[in-house]
């Protein structure tokens, strides 16, 4: 019996950065940020976290070929999606082109480190064709 942790890891990744993205009200702009650009950090962090999760359960619960690059383009995807989404559905928030680039940059980020490092991060690079 496969254990899908992973999968059930990325379900509730994802449901956070919906929640964080649609439904969490936005702090009054009277509290100062503890440095400039803490938003931006943020979202690189996050989406670096969420390509992990992805190319994980990508390469260890649905075994596919190219787990780096489908997990990467998931993530990516997704996170273009939510920013255009907050443009157009949301009043309160707006989608920003800057986030859009921050969320790109936590993806490439990890899939740098995953590439640089599979040993640390347990990457079983036999199913993917490019190393």
């Amino acid at each position: 019996m496969k254990n899908y942790f992973w999968l059930f890891l990325s379900v509730i990744w994802s449901g956070l950065i919906l929640y964080l993205s649609f439904f969490n009200p936005i702090s009054d702009n009277s509290s100062n940020p503890w440095f400039e650009n803490q938003d931006k950090v943020g979202h690189l962090l996050f989406y670096a976290v969420f390509s992990f999760i992805l190319i994980k359960m990508f390469s260890s619960e649905i075994i596919v070929q190219n787990s780096v690059v489908l997990g990467a383009t998931v993530a990516f995807i997704f996170g273009i999606l939510i920013e255009f989404s907050q443009h157009i559905f949301t009043l309160d928030r707006d989608g920003n082109f800057f986030d859009a680039c921050a969320n790109g940059l936590g993806v490439l980020f990890q899939v740098i480190l995953i590439k640089s490092f599979p040993d640390f991060f347990h990457h079983n690079t036999k199913n993917d064709i490019t190393n």
